[in-house]
């Protein structure tokens, strides 16, 4: 980046204005944008990704817990039917 000051004579103020100006040559420019594009695509790949994982993981909880609740509906009638042998 190269910074260079720019004066500019103000006749109609009478005084010397100095305007302070930055210039950035056009290929640092690009090759920024090119860099924060990749950024950019790599950061919304991950999120997608992280969603994923996460509809996959809520699968994978709902399916655990219709499986305990079968196994506590089992356990019950179990127990039902032990009660009912013992006495």
């Amino acid at each position: 980046m190269h910074r260079e000051r720019v004066q500019i004579n103000s006749s109609c103020f009478g005084r010397l204005t100095v305007v302070p100006f930055f210039f950035m040559d056009g290929h640092s420019l690009e090759e920024r944008l090119r860099e924060k594009d990749a950024l950019l695509t790599l950061e919304r790949q991950e999120s997608e990704a992280t969603k994923k994982s996460l509809s996959e993981s809520e699968d994978r909880n709902q399916n655990l817990l219709m499986k305990i609740e079968v196994a506590e509906k089992e356990i019950a009638h179990f127990r039902e039917t032990i009660q009912r042998s013992v006495t």
